[in-house]
């Protein structure tokens, strides 16, 4: 989990505070109905990260993907069926 303040948000056009949780992927269909910016100009993209953040951020995730797998929670309607 990584928490930025306003002030760092800002900075990547976001306007509160916000969490970006690594061990959380959401499973979401590339539709207007979940994306309504979709077909405008730079389809509803409020802002960016710099690309030496994104590097570490991918990473990380990478890293929790490859080693702690079971503990990632899937989220959405496109999400995978848990075995039972």
């Amino acid at each position: 989990m990584v928490s930025f303040s306003a002030e760092e948000a800002a900075t990547f056009g976001q306007q509160r505070p916000f969490v970006l949780h690594l061990w959380r992927v959401a499973y979401l269909p590339i539709t207007p109905v979940w994306f309504p910016n979709l077909a405008t100009p730079g389809h509803g993209v409020v802002g960016s990260v710099p690309r030496k953040l994104r590097l570490e951020f991918e990473a990380r995730t990478g890293e929790v993907f490859t080693r702690h797998l079971a503990e990632v929670e899937r989220l959405g309607p496109l999400r995978p069926k848990s075995p039972r």
